[in-house]
């Protein structure tokens, strides 16, 4: 395990045991991306464009929890990634954890500046799958997407994905707490 800061984010290489991601990886998705396992469900409007019509202008998610529920009979899978932020990132109490897939596209397409919550909390992003695709903080920081790779910050801060050309898609996992 790697730990460094990189602009107001904590970066964190190989934080879970490399059995563990590849487990993740099926079961949210097959080798050849067939989605067996987990339901997805398609979203529009991540990008920052003038026009809401550009074929590449979407992503899918899967919700494991919210509403201070658990949402999906996928939720077994998590498990590990929460007692980890649990024993070494201070997670006392859970708001969200949901599963992000990124499309390929031919060219980065960079979405838009959001914040997940308007009140205190940590945002805590895994990759999945290291590929050309980053997370952009509020600062300006580029924080790429590596396998293994956990990216903690504020998440009333100002922050956003991409897309990836290097991939058939680009996975994450995003956890919204309360520490």
């Amino acid at each position: 395990m790697r730990r460094r800061t990189q602009g107001t984010a904590e970066v964190i290489d190989n934080c879970l045991n490399r059995d563990y991601i590849t487990f993740l990886m099926h079961r949210l998705l097959q080798k050849d991306f067939k989605w067996i396992f987990i339901p997805w469900e398609d979203q529009d409007g991540i990008e920052d464009l003038n026009h809401e019509t550009d074929m590449h202008n979407y992503w899918f998610t899967h919700c494991f929890y919210a509403a201070g529920k658990i949402q999906s009979e996928q939720w077994d899978i998590v498990e590990v990634l929460l007692d980890t932020l649990k024993k070494q990132y201070g997670l006392r109490k859970l708001l969200r954890l949901k599963a992000n897939l990124y499309p390929f596209t031919h060219e980065i397409a960079v979405h838009k500046m959001h914040r997940d919550y308007v009140f205190p909390n940590t945002a805590a992003i895994l990759s999945l799958n290291t590929c050309d695709g980053y997370t952009t903080l509020a600062d300006g920081t580029q924080i790429g997407s590596e396998e293994n790779r956990l990216i903690i910050f504020d998440g009333q801060q100002n922050h956003c994905s991409s897309s990836t050309t290097n991939a058939k898609a680009r996975l994450n996992i995003i956890v919204n707490y309360l520490e």
